[in-house]
């Protein structure tokens, strides 16, 4: 293989940011852009406990509005709770039950991670996210008493009184942009398209 296309290999590879067809990381594989939904997951999908916010990141509706809307990462201060799909008609009630397509977290769960409803368990660690927990709040009003929450457990998507505790998981409208290439790839880039034109320029000699 040439000196060139060894270059344009490496140099592919250090700026690859596609994670599948629909994510794309961002802030160096901390949060995800999906392409389709034009929104940005956050990659840790239990926050709320790993920055210490609160001991197991599970709480009541209200609770975990005020903190989608407190939160502030990466210097973005503008995160929300999963939704509606914006392509949702929004006359149309929230579908209940297994294979729902109208919510933000039912994509996640149904196209971006594969699952299988009724028969997957999305848990844990799922493609490139952490710390997927078994249930999550949505920020879908069914009446003033109860919301929408969503099952990774099993893809069930499901209303409960706004009093119980549900994990939280941040997403941000639109592309939260790749975070520019550090220095250093730059440098190496750099001394590796060097290294080439002074191996060309000997040849010449």
């Amino acid at each position: 293989m040439g000196m060139g296309k060894i270059i344009v290999t490496v140099i592919s590879l250090i700026l690859s940011t596609s994670v599948n067809a629909t994510l794309l990381s961002r802030l160096v594989g901390q949060a995800y852009y999906d392409t389709v939904l034009d929104i940005t997951w956050l990659g840790d999908a239990n926050y709320a406990m790993t920055s210490g916010y609160d001991d197991d990141g599970y709480m009541d509706w209200e609770d975990s509005l005020l903190w989608a809307d407190q939160l502030v990462y990466a210097g973005f201060d503008n995160w929300r709770l999963p939704s509606k799909k914006k392509t949702s008609d929004p006359f149309v009630e929230t579908c209940i039950g297994y294979n729902c397509d109208d919510t933000e977290m039912a994509f996640m769960f149904y196209v971006n991670l594969g699952g299988d409803g009724g028969a997957t368990k999305l848990t844990g660690d799922q493609g490139p996210f952490v710390n997927i927990r078994p249930e999550y709040w949505a920020d879908i009003v069914v009446d003033s008493e109860h919301s929408i929450n969503y099952h990774f457990s099993d893809g069930i998507q499901f209303t409960h009184p706004n009093y119980n505790e549900f994990a939280v998981w941040a997403v941000m409208d639109g592309d939260i942009g790749a975070v520019p290439i550090p220095a250093s790839v730059w440098l190496f880039c750099s001394g590796l398209l060097g290294l080439f034109g002074a191996t060309r320029w000997k040849d010449r000699a």
